[in-house]
């Protein structure tokens, strides 16, 4: 989860079609994890994303989604048609507060809570590419590899459906994480395949040209 905390400036409130600030709570709480003051910003992000939730309340009748761009806008507005459930498609912000939230317990060693605050996040996203790979990063940690490699998967499934360029940045992820996992499992023929192909959609990847260096020097030799 390294080099991912994006700034809250501006973000595109979709169902409204309006532009929003961010908040000076979120400024605040930001501020506080550049910082490097994990354990307040996670406070202040979790207390920010509560709010949302007892304003945007989920019930069978009406539902909530964030959404990065008006694609995913589109698939979200659809999901409630079979079910008769009325659908709000916000902007990002919400799902972003409990990302930065995964994002300072991470930091803090607490995969655990990082791993809640993700998995609501994806819940409010639920075909967001990048929420998939970082809760896949979690999990993956924590030693439960194929769980790790059950979200990755749906995170390259998820990456087709981003708004280009984004799609091939989301894709380039997800088949790294996977060879992470397949180096832990000593796959690495499959290892190989993945970050190669990773490379063919983020060819200035750092972290995919050191793995391949990796897999190369300690691979079982015949």
């Amino acid at each position: 989860m390294k080099a991912i905390i994006r700034i809250l400036a501006a973000t595109v409130a979709l169902c409204a079609g309006s532009v929003r600030a961010a908040s000076p709570e979120e400024d605040a709480a930001l501020a506080l994890l550049k910082a490097g003051q994990n354990e307040q910003a996670a406070a202040a992000f979790g207390k920010i994303a509560t709010e949302y939730a007892a304003k945007y309340h989920r019930t069978d009748k009406q539902w909530y989604f964030c959404a990065t761009d008006r694609q995913q806008a589109i698939l979200y507005s659809v999901l409630g048609a079979d079910k008769k459930v009325a659908i709000t498609v916000l902007g990002p912000d919400w799902c972003d507060d409990l990302f930065l939230q995964a994002y300072a317990y991470t930091e803090l060693k607490q995969p655990a809570k990082a791993e809640a605050a993700l998995r609501e996040a994806l819940d409010l996203s639920p075909m967001n590419s990048h929420y998939a790979s970082e809760l896949g990063y979690v999990v993956a940690h924590t030693g439960r590899l194929e769980e790790g490699m059950q979200l990755y998967r749906k995170a390259e499934d998820y990456a087709a459906m981003a708004t280009p360029p984004d799609d091939k940045k989301l894709k380039a992820a997800a088949l790294r994480g996977q060879g992470w996992i397949l180096v832990e499992k000593k796959d690495w023929a499959a290892a190989e395949h993945a970050y190669r192909k990773s490379l063919e959609l983020d060819p200035d990847s750092e972290v995919a040209a050191s793995e391949l260096q990796y897999i190369a020097q300690n691979r079982p030799r015949n």
